[in-house]
């Protein structure tokens, strides 16, 4: 049973995944000199975490805040048609600069408010100016719901390299 409720819960979270465009990052993943990331790039990744987990924008809007998201169009099609996918969101509560245009980022993922994978790790990286969600955390959330594309036989895990 509980492996029935962790795969209803991460493919909540996988059906969830709602990017948006606008979210140019600055910062480059640097520290400032207190050894804090610079509050415009902890914006904008930010942004970018929650509009990618917001299930009510749409796919092609989701395409464009996932690294190689034109690879994930049929996963995120697919998961934008779910009944499971209703009222999710997700809350970031730390971005940390993880090296050049990398961001280590904790989310936790909820449905209509509650949390449901809340402590989440994951990549945000800076592409041509814009931070988008790494391709390797969202394969680890559907590799926690069982199935994966093979866009995601090139993505490693994206446990963060420092903190």
């Amino acid at each position: 049973m509980t492996g029935m409720v962790d795969r209803g819960v991460a493919w909540l979270m996988v059906a969830c995944a709602a990017p948006v465009l606008l979210t140019a990052g600055c910062g480059n993943g640097e520290t400032t000199s207190d050894g804090k990331t610079p509050d415009t790039e902890v914006k904008a990744v930010t942004s970018t975490f929650e509009r990618f987990f917001d299930s009510s924008l749409p796919v092609d809007q989701k395409m464009a805040l996932l690294e190689n998201g034109q690879a994930f169009t049929e996963t995120l099609e697919h998961q934008a048609h779910s009944a499971i996918a209703g009222g999710a969101s997700a809350n970031v509560s730390s971005v940390t600069g993880d090296g050049p245009g990398r961001a280590a980022v904790t989310f936790t993922i909820k449905k209509h408010g509650i949390p449901l994978l809340p402590n989440r790790h994951g990549i945000a990286l800076e592409i041509d100016g814009t931070w988008k969600v790494a391709a390797a955390t969202f394969c680890d959330l559907l590799r926690i719901e069982g199935g994966v594309p093979s866009a995601c036989d090139a993505a490693p895990t994206s446990a963060p390299t420092s903190n």
